[in-house]
């Protein structure tokens, strides 16, 4: 990406959705992932290093499946996804370190739809 294109809410969601499969699939290879049974699916929880939660997320019939959510180190919320059947459907909420909504996008069956940025005084 050119130093002077702007990046929009939809490039970060794209971006964070790959770094976090990424790291979920290699975090899920290795100690520090603890499932749970739920009704109708499984709870999957990573956690950082020796630390708090990372994420948690939700499946029905091997596919995402309800809310994920991302957190950071501090246990302040990242990210929150809605998933049905696999695919994004809903309002995705990405927020600051310090836990302010930062933005939102909303998609339909994995489709983007539109996309909010929040400042301090939004």
């Amino acid at each position: 990406m050119p130093i002077n294109s702007t990046i929009t809410l939809e490039d970060i969601v794209k971006r964070t959705a790959m770094i976090l499969t990424c790291t979920l699939l290699l975090a899920g290879c290795g100690p520090g992932a603890e499932k749970a049974p739920i009704e109708n699916g499984m709870h999957t929880s990573y956690y950082y290093k020796g630390g708090p939660v990372r994420s948690e997320r939700e499946y029905k019939d091997g596919k995402l499946h309800g809310l994920s959510t991302t957190y950071y180190k501090s246990g302040n919320t990242k990210t929150e996804t809605p998933y049905v059947n696999g695919k994004i459907h809903g309002t995705v909420r990405r927020y600051s370190p310090g836990g302010f909504l930062a933005g939102e996008a909303v998609f339909k069956d994995g489709v983007l739809v539109s996309e909010k940025r929040m400042t301090k005084s939004s």
